[in-house]
């Protein structure tokens, strides 16, 4: 062999010599927690929307305590005068 130049017989660029660096790919939560952070605004909407969708569950409650609230309101401005 006169040639000592290895890199013109075996260039880096094969696909062993650069599996490593151009393959790799990082962990399920790692890529998970960055598309987290990159698309972290969907999950905010999905999140709101779920919120909103379901509503209240017992609306009989709420209208009890919407006039409770209402009562004390008028009870506080009788007193006032």
């Amino acid at each position: 062999m006169t040639d000592s130049n290895w890199t013109l017989r075996f260039p880096r660029t094969t696909r062993c010599d650069g599996h490593a660096i151009y393959h790799y790919r990082q962990p399920l939560t790692k890529r998970f927690f960055y598309a987290c952070i990159r698309h972290g605004w969907i999950f905010a909407v999905a999140i709101l929307a779920a919120l909103v969708l379901t509503g209240c569950s017992d609306m009989d409650a709420e209208q009890r305590s919407a006039d409770s609230l209402m009562d004390a309101v008028a009870q506080a401005q009788g007193a006032t005068k």
